[in-house]
């Protein structure tokens, strides 16, 4: 080997040594995959965990999956029940509802109190679903307080110029506290949630 292929191979180590000594590029950092779609149902299904009150609608589908829907998070999931059979007296007052409804000719929707579970199915041809332990149709019933007993206080207070516990606004009586945000006149008897005349 000659002096000149020798200082040619020194001189391409060394520049490639230079080169590998030299900063790298920073790159951007890559986000991880977004959730898949499964991942993203049992997010809504924890968050709603606490939730007694679920909105259903039916919705039957030729795919052999649930005829029900449950709403969670704004969007619509099918939905099975956690009963033993049939006879459930919350599935029967369901499809009470669901028969007069078709009957009248529109579909509503329906409350129906229960534990939703978190573990999750599928059905038909992969589609998701979930289940409910219904306990109760149609929305809690609302305890009302009952009337402080009068006292000679309360006949005092109202002599000074006091406000009493109930005080008229705009011509209605309002009360202090707000027991539920549906109130038994907002619904129908079937559960389905009528607008509010308010």
């Amino acid at each position: 080997m000659s002096v000149s292929r020798i200082q040619e191979i020194v001189l391409g180590a060394w520049v490639v040594g230079l080169c590998a000594c030299a900063a790298q590029p920073v790159l951007p950092s890559v986000d991880p995959s977004p959730p898949s779609f499964i991942e993203r149902v049992e997010a809504r299904v924890q968050a709603a965990s606490e939730r007694e009150v679920h909105e259903l609608r039916y919705n039957p589908g030729l795919c052999g999956c649930p005829p029900f829907e449950l709403e969670l998070e704004g969007l619509w999931h099918r939905v099975t029940f956690d009963v033993v059979d049939d006879s459930h007296p919350v599935l029967q007052e369901l499809r009470a509802a669901v028969e007069r409804d078709e009957g009248a000719g529109s579909l509503g929707r329906y409350l129906i109190q229960g534990r939703l579970d978190e573990r999750l199915a599928t059905c038909g041809q992969g589609a998701v679903f979930l289940t409910l332990d219904p306990t109760a149709y149609g929305a809690p019933e609302i305890e009302e307080e009952s009337p402080a007993p009068e006292s000679d206080e309360s006949d005092e207070s109202e002599d000074e110029g006091e406000a009493p516990e109930s005080a008229s606004f705009n011509g209605e009586a309002c009360s202090a506290v707000r027991v539920a945000s549906i109130s038994s006149s907002e619904t129908s008897r079937s559960g389905a949630i009528r607008p509010s005349s308010r």
